[in-house]
Formats: structure tokens, C-alpha cells, sequence
């Protein structure tokens, strides 16, 4: 299976929870998914993972890897898999001037608001599995399955998962930052004015020059760094 097939594959899709829901059972299901947290958090010890707010994290060389996982109702877990280079986030505040944002914890990259979100598939694990503490290792196995792989990810890749740089009607942002650390300022900047005036790429932030989009910043970095 290739890499974008890989990523777009959604094969599998995990079971829903009913609606309407009785409330007991509602409560049970709030119970259970605590306890799963807890299970991952206690198993992410030593394991080289980090825990923070139900989701395992970690810097791998150049890479930025985090899993979030939610249990799936009756068996399993879906998993949310994030890789992302290192030096993505850190461009992206330079752009918003944004810099003190580097001394933050390494968590913030994987639930702040002002970061950059890959497009990365969701899978659904352990599908016949219902014990908390198994599904936890398997999602920690998985993990390690998935940071083994890395060696087949790149910033290219990343970029090409996207599609056509002509042919983006979302994820801009994205696509930007990594041409930018591609050194591809010239297509960077071509997909800044290229954008649709009401396109304002995911952020705002206010301007005494009234440009307050995240293309407006952009080009300002570009025009200082080309």
C-alpha cells in the first residue's frame, strides 16, 4: 500500500455510539472512557510517550508524533495519528509573530489553537477488544508501530498528500508553511495571492495595515526572508 493510500485508506470505520442514549448507560460510558485515560497514562510511563489531556505525544528527531485515541462504543478505539515536522509550528509563530509560543510546553503543538494540523487519517483499532488496559497497549503498540515507519515520511510527501497546489480549495496554511520549509518561497507566495480575499486560512490576527490573514503575514515573511 502506498503512502497516500495509507493515509486516505478508511476502510474500517468504528462502531457509533446510539442516539438518543439512556442516561445510565451514558454514565457508564463516562466511566469507562476515564478509566481508559488513566490505563494510557499509567502504560505511556516509560515508554518514551508522554501524556496530556487523554493524548500520547512525543518529538522524534525532526518529528513532531501524537496519538489521540477515544474509545469506540462496545470494542476498540479510534486513534487520531498526527506527525508533523518539528520546525512547522515554529515557522508559523514567526510568521504571526508569535515567538514566545517556542518556550511552551511540547504539548501545546499537539492541542493549541495557533498551530499547524496536518491532514492525517483516524483508524479504529482493537476492534474485539473491550478490556481498558489492552485496549491502552494496543493503542501504545500501534504507536510505536506507526513511529517505526518514519523513515517512509518526509515534508514532500506531506505536501503531495495534499493534491495539486493549483487545485487547493482548503488546507493552504499547511501547504504554505511546508513549501516555505521546502525553501519554495516562490510557490509559497504565488498561493498567498492566488487566495480568495474572503479566504483568511484558518487565522486572523489584527494589522495597522488592515492585512489581518494568515496570506498577509505570510507574504510579510516571505518578502523579509526571500
Amino acid at each position: 500500500m502506498s503512502y497516500r493510500e495509507w493515509a486516505e485508506d478508511q476502510s474500517i470505520i468504528a462502531p457509533v455510539y446510539p442516539r438518543p442514549m439512556p442516561r445510565e448507560q451514558a454514565r457508564l460510558i463516562k466511566e469507562r472512557n476515564h478509566a481508559f485515560k488513566a490505563a494510557l497514562k499509567l502504560q505511556a510511563k516509560g515508554s518514551g510517550w508522554r501524556h496530556a489531556d487523554g493524548s500520547i505525544f512525543k518529538q522524534e528527531g525532526e518529528w513532531f508524533l501524537s496519538v489521540l485515541p477515544t474509545m469506540s462504543f462496545l470494542s476498540g478505539a479510534t486513534v487520531r495519528w498526527q506527525c508533523k515536522p518539528m520546525a512547522i509550528d515554529p515557522l508559523f509563530w514567526e510568521i504571526f509573530h508569535l515567538e514566545d509560543n517556542k518556550k511552551l510546553p511540547l504539548s501545546f503543538r499537539d492541542r493549541g489553537a495557533w498551530t499547524v494540523r496536518p491532514l492525517w487519517p483516524c483508524r479504529y483499532i482493537a476492534t474485539d477488544e473491550t478490556e481498558r488496559n489492552r485496549i491502552a497497549k494496543a493503542v501504545l503498540e500501534w504507536s510505536n508501530e506507526r513511529r517505526n515507519e518514519l523513515s517512509e515520511f518526509s515534508i514532500e510527501k506531506m505536501l503531495d498528500l495534499l493534491g495539486p497546489l493549483d487545485q487547493l480549495k482548503t488546507r493552504k496554511t499547511e501547504a504554505i508553511c511546508l513549501l516555505i520549509l521546502l525553501d519554495r518561497l516562490d510557490d509559497a507566495e504565488k498561493l498567498c495571492r492566488d487566495s480568495n480575499p474572503k479566504d483568511t486560512g484558518g487565522f486572523t490576527a489584527s494589522r495597522t495595515d488592515g492585512g489581518d490573514r494568515f496570506y498577509d503575514y505570510a507574504l510579510e515573511w516571505i518578502a523579509r526572508n526571500n
